[in-house]
């Protein structure tokens, strides 16, 4: 669409030149015509012959210097559009049109929005400028560092939001602080109460947008218990190495950790009964993560401190690759490094975050590897060879399975 600039170039000369009276005031909240004028691509215009659409002022710096937001009606539900329901169900302003300007492009006061409203758009504009990753972009639009960014006025949001109150997770981090530590503390738990996940010091109406946000994008699910994790929640906080590509950001490996011992003559294996998803309430043997440039062996060292207080130095028998559809979606893709170890130091912690650590008998380990949809086989084989004293002479292994909610099969 072609544009003709010389009219709007006349007009903006004499809005520039206008002289604002002594008694002229504008609040943060209130709906103005604003003369955006004629402007440059993506940029939104103003309409009419003075170049107008109204506008929500969103921070006051001085007498001549605002931050607005163009309204619009064509689509209120865009991505970054907030409606403003104390004006108009038809209304919405459009986030990530943010603009600079002077109040000499102010012509006429239209209404005020209320606070609820207000602190809405306050918290999506806080969302977008310091969280927000855009579909099919080569970066993440969040800062490096401790950032802070509190878009709203004092009378609004008195308190500013320190995320220092926020305590440090391990979650991936296209969600924000309060989000990932809602998130976090659902990963360990069933279902836990609007006040157990709480961070201290965090407003409650920042809490709670932050928290309807997660069961708005569909990764809680509220019940009479409280809140858990959906499907999608549980996905996500399985996955340390978010990426823009979802089928990449699937792909992780775990290290697998088996200990054995003997008591009186029997064959014991530590267990873990879960305490975190995707896996909770799960009886087995424990692992987790490899980090970046870890070695197998010295991870499998690090997850048995970490998770039981143990120390052992583990052989790598097999590893075992396990691609997981769910309603015909791929849900995970994963690599099992099968670490092993029979000697052991330290004390057992039988609680922690992880879970609740026991030993139980070589039968009752291998039962609780049987689930057919949520197993690994080589854990099988390895605890089969343990109860046959046969593990010295198994032979290194490698398989890849495929599992599915509606059909299993085997690549062998």
């Amino acid at each position: 669409m072609s544009k003709d600039y010389r009219k709007w170039i006349g007009l903006k000369s004499k809005i520039n030149n206008t002289n604002l009276p002594r008694t002229f005031h504008v609040n943060v909240g209130e709906i103005w015509w604003c003369s955006f004028g004629e402007n440059i691509g993506i940029e939104i215009d103003g309409k009419g012959d003075e170049y107008i659409r109204p506008a929500l002022v969103i921070k006051f710096f001085n007498k001549n210097h605002i931050w607005v937001l163009p309204l619009t009606t064509s689509n209120t539900k865009g991505r970054f559009h907030v409606q403003i329901i104390s004006f108009s169900e038809l209304s919405a302003v459009i986030t990530s049109q943010l603009r600079t300007v002077s109040t000499n492009r102010l012509s006429r006061f239209i209404s005020k929005i209320n606070k609820d409203d207000l602190l809405t758009i306050n918290h999506e504009l806080i969302n977008i400028l310091k969280y927000e990753t855009p579909a099919n972009s080569g970066g993440i639009s969040r800062p490096l560092g401790n950032n802070r960014l509190i878009v709203a006025d004092e009378d609004t949001l008195s308190n500013p939001i320190n995320q220092d109150n926020i305590p440090t997770t391990d979650m991936p981090h296209n969600f924000s602080p309060i989000q990932n530590h809602i998130l976090s503390k659902l990963k360990n738990a069933k279902s836990l109460r609007y006040s157990d996940m709480k961070p201290d010091h965090i407003p409650n109406d920042l809490y709670n947008y932050h928290l309807q946000f997660l069961v708005k994008k569909g990764f809680l699910i509220k019940s009479g218990e409280g809140y858990s994790l959906s499907e999608s929640g549980i996905k996500h906080v399985a996955d340390p190495y978010p990426t823009n590509d979802a089928i990449t950001s699937l792909f992780k490996i775990n290290v697998i950790t088996i200990v054995s011992r003997i008591i009186g003559g029997k064959i014991e294996i530590l267990n873990q009964v879960r305490k975190s998803n995707p896996s909770y309430g799960k009886v087995g043997v424990m692992g987790g993560v490899v980090l970046k440039g870890e070695f197998i062996e010295l991870a499998a060292t690090r997850k048995l401190k970490q998770e039981t207080g143990l120390d052992a130095d583990f052989k790598l028998l097999g590893i075992e690759r396990r691609i997981m559809y769910k309603g015909g979606e791929i849900f995970s893709d994963l690599m099992f490094p099968i670490a092993y170890a029979n000697n052991y130091s330290g004390e057992l912690i039988e609680d922690s975050d992880f879970g609740h650590n026991m030993w139980v008998s070589i039968d009752e380990a291998i039962k609780n590897e049987s689930d057919a949809f949520d197993s690994i086989k080589g854990i099988t084989t390895v605890l089969k060879a343990i109860k046959n004293k046969s593990i010295g002479k198994l032979p290194f292994f490698f398989e890849e399975v495929v599992k599915s909610d509606i059909v299993d099969r085997e690549q062998l």
